[in-house]
C-alpha cells in the first residue's frame, strides 16, 4: 500500500513546505496544550462528565478526517505565515486572562480554543479571510 505524501512537497509560489507547516503547527498545538492545561483538562471533563457536550471528543478525528480528505486542495493554497493574526492570539490571550481572574470557565475555555485556532492558522495562512484558506478556517 502507497502512502501519499505529494501534499508534503514545497507549494510553488511559497517558501515554507508544508511539511514546515505541519510540524510547526503540531508543535504550536503541544505548546499550548502544554501551557494551558487547566483550561483543555477543563474542556476534557466536560466532555467527560456532561452527556450534552460528549460528542466533544468526536472534533479532532473529524478535522483529522477532514484536512486527510481536502489534502490535494489544501496543497494549492501558499503557505505563508500571518503575523497579523498574532493580534488576534493577542486578544484571545487577554480574553483568557481575564476570564481566569474573573473565574468564568466557558470565557477561559472559549478564549483558548479561539488561541488555539489562531496560532495555527498564523503559521500557515497568509491570509485566513480569503478563499480556500477561509473555508479552512472554518
Amino acid at each position: 500500500m502507497k502512502v501519499e505524501t505529494s501534499f508534503l512537497r514545497p507549494s510553488a509560489d511559497a517558501g515554507v513546505t508544508h511539511r514546515a507547516v505541519i510540524v510547526v503547527a503540531g508543535t504550536t498545538i503541544v505548546v499550548l496544550l502544554a501551557l494551558y492545561w487547566p483550561t483543555a483538562y477543563s474542556i476534557y471533563a466536560i466532555w467527560r462528565r456532561s452527556d450534552t457536550f460528549a460528542h466533544g471528543f468526536l472534533i479532532v478525528p473529524a478535522v483529522v478526517w477532514l484536512l486527510w480528505r481536502d489534502r490535494s486542495r489544501l496543497r494549492l493554497i501558499p503557505v505563508r505565515p500571518s503575523f497579523s493574526i498574532l493580534a488576534a492570539v493577542a486578544v484571545a490571550g487577554f480574553v483568557w486572562m481575564a476570564a481566569r481572574l474573573a473565574a468564568v470557565s466557558v470565557a477561559s475555555q472559549f478564549a483558548f480554543l479561539l488561541m488555539l485556532e489562531f496560532s495555527v492558522v498564523t503559521n500557515c495562512a497568509r491570509s485566513p479571510l480569503t478563499g480556500r484558506a477561509r473555508k479552512l478556517c472554518w
